[in-house]
């Protein structure tokens, strides 16, 4: 599977998005857009999972199915295994917006879209679900549009900005959540199994009906957040590029 950005950079195989380098007053909105290319079989496994693999696979554009009529059903689901950050190194985001594109090629499949998020890319929080966007009664265009938010209250992220404020600067600078969440794992290696502090990556999950014939050529991913607060977002050029903690499980 390709994968295709705006403004991406890709490191050791893990795709994080860039941001835009002007921020209003203490802080801005970030923005970035990721499409998971579902139609080159040598790449899809090492980004994606699916059910039944014996039945749906990636063939003929996309991911679907083929059965023994066009109008064979078989329930399943897709799941993005590559975490797309979201936010900023230095700011990062406590809720953000999310519109979800299924371009399938033929009309008439129904399904959900659940969107899961974490700190770490390791630690995750349930599956939410993501309202579909609705479609005109007399439109024929085959594309599924999900559109929804996630987030955390202040009082789910009030211990970790209590403990960043305790660290130590450095030099002038204030810690900022990278660092803050480096140091606080380097002690307590599990703190994100528990804590959901805010938003550093987001995984995609779609539920449904594969229609015999039907391909899913890609996933289309969009998001935004405001970034904000009373230190604002670093004036570091190198503390200023896109969400990057991760933990490998162990």
């Amino acid at each position: 599977m390709r994968i295709s950005t705006v403004g991406a950079v890709v490191m050791s195989g893990l795709l994080i998005l860039s941001v835009p380098e002007q921020f209003a007053g203490a802080g801005g909105a970030v923005s970035g857009r990721v499409t998971f290319d579902l139609t080159d079989s040598a790449f899809a496994s090492k980004f994606a999972r699916w059910s039944t693999p014996e039945r749906i696979g990636v063939r003929d554009g996309g991911i679907g199915f083929d059965g023994r009529s066009t109008g064979e059903l078989v329930d399943g689901w897709i799941e993005t295994t590559e975490p797309v950050g979201v936010g900023l190194m230095s700011k990062a985001a406590r809720h953000v917006s999310l519109t979800i594109t299924l371009p399938w090629s033929r009309a008439g499949l129904m399904g959900h879209v659940f969107v899961r998020f974490g700190v770490d890319g390791t630690h995750w929080s349930e599956w939410i679900s993501i309202a579909r966007v609705p479609k005109k009664i007399e439109s024929d265009d085959p594309t599924e549009t999900f559109r929804g938010s996630v987030g955390v209250t202040r009082r789910e992220a009030g211990d970790f900005w209590a403990r960043r404020e305790a660290l130590p600067k450095q030099g002038s600078r204030r810690i900022d959540e990278d660092e803050a969440a480096r140091l606080i794992t380097a002690s307590e290696p599990e703190y994100f199994a528990t804590h959901r502090s805010f938003v550093g990556w987001i995984q995609v999950l779609w539920e449904g009906t594969f229609s015999s014939g039907a391909r899913l050529p890609s996933i289309q991913i969009e998001w935004s957040a405001a970034i904000a607060g009373p230190d604002g977002v670093s004036e570091d050029p190198t503390r200023r590029g896109p969400w990057c903690f991760l933990v490998k499980p162990k």
